[in-house]
């Protein structure tokens, strides 16, 4: 029995921190009330002034109001027009290369149908190469007649002759294919 406590031994000092039997060094120094003043301040909560109440906007007015009139006649010109010129323009394909350009192009487009008509089994496409190649040529000669420079006479021939040649191989591998392959 001798391990058990005293129940009249005090309790350690944590238990005693706010009751005052503290010993004087180890107290906290005394807290001293707020001091107040002797007139209460007014405390104005931030708070924002009340909107003035709602005026509407006045009325539109002109400033100078003016009579109707139709338009364009208020603001006509004092003096004449001057005459429309016509703007120096210089086209630089002349019309006349169209239609050379055009056979040269389709000449190209109708010999590549006539390569690929070569390959086994796909020569059936030289009846595309022989029907398109058939209205080109009539297309270089009508070309041909109506070139006025150099230029559009030899573009004419390029594609009278590719197309002709085109044609004529196309032809050849049909007979060789039995008109079919």
């Amino acid at each position: 029995m001798s391990d058990e406590k005293d129940p009249k031994a005090p309790p350690p000092h944590s238990w005693m921190q706010n009751s005052g039997k503290l010993p004087k060094e180890n107290q906290p120094p005394p807290v001293e009330p707020p001091v107040w003043p002797s007139e209460p301040q007014q405390v104005r909560p931030h708070q924002q002034q009340p909107a003035p109440p709602y005026q509407p906007p006045p009325p539109y007015r002109q400033p100078t109001p003016r009579p109707y009139q139709p338009p364009g006649f208020a603001d006509a010109p004092t003096q004449p027009l001057a005459p429309l010129q016509r703007a120096n323009f210089v086209n630089p394909h002349p019309p006349d290369d169209s239609l050379a350009s055009a056979s040269m192009i389709i000449s190209v487009i109708v010999s590549c149908f006539m390569i690929v008509g070569l390959v086994p089994c796909l020569g059936w496409l030289n009846w595309f190469t022989l029907s398109v190649g058939g209205v080109n040529l009539i297309i270089s000669i009508i070309a041909l007649l109506n070139a006025k420079t150099d230029k559009s006479r030899n573009m004419a021939t390029i594609g009278l002759v590719v197309t002709g040649l085109a044609c004529a191989i196309g032809f050849v591998r049909l007979l060789l294919g039995a008109c079919i392959f």
